[in-house]
């Protein structure tokens, strides 16, 4: 049976406060993945999701800024006698900005807390060797032929970034860092095949 797309939720519960980053590429225990971190479960083995849309928000006033990560999480094979994956292999994708508009939602949806601002502006690149941090994204964005999108506004509109593939990832992980600008981060999130 496919997966269902997933309607469009709030990644994280409660925004981040995050003002630093934690995770390095490579070999980490999905315990370490912190509540701080939004986590985007895209399926099973054979059966996954492929697309992720991403709508940055935080809280302050217009024209605040703060940087997000993008990750590639592939689980690792359960061993020692567990049967879920305790670990899995970590790719930085993309990297960047986003800035606070002044556009929110309506009050009644529940998604947006009074405060909470949708982003007009993204600027990122997408990680490579030359980057710092390096990452895999742009080596992952050749072998697949397709690579992140971005609609940045700046005038108001809520902005989005596509992941049109994330490749084979069991999650996709969203890491925030507030900076000095932003009070708090997040994002409204949705995946689909």
């Amino acid at each position: 049976m496919p997966l269902q797309n997933t309607p469009v939720r709030r990644l994280l519960a409660t925004s981040s406060t995050q003002n630093s980053w934690v995770l390095a590429a490579g070999r980490v225990l999905l315990s370490s993945l912190t509540s701080a971190m939004g986590r985007i479960g895209l399926g099973g083995t054979n059966n996954r999701l492929r697309t992720v849309e991403v709508v940055f928000f935080g809280t302050t006033t217009a024209d605040q800024t703060f940087s997000y990560r993008v990750w590639r999480l592939k689980h690792n094979q359960p061993g020692n006698g567990n049967t879920r994956p305790v670990s899995g292999l970590l790719d930085l994708l993309y990297t960047g900005t986003a800035t606070l508009g002044t556009a929110t939602l309506v009050t009644a949806d529940d998604l947006l807390s009074t405060g909470e601002l949708l982003a007009d502006g993204l600027t990122g690149v997408v990680a490579s060797a030359a980057t710092n941090p390096k990452g895999a994204g742009s080596i992952l964005e050749t072998a697949h032929g397709v690579g992140v999108q971005v609609f940045s506004p700046a005038d108001n509109t809520p902005a989005k970034l596509v992941l049109p593939d994330c490749f084979d990832a069991d999650e996709a992980v969203i890491e925030f860092n507030r900076g000095s600008s932003a009070a708090s981060c997040n994002a409204l999130v949705c995946a689909y095949a």
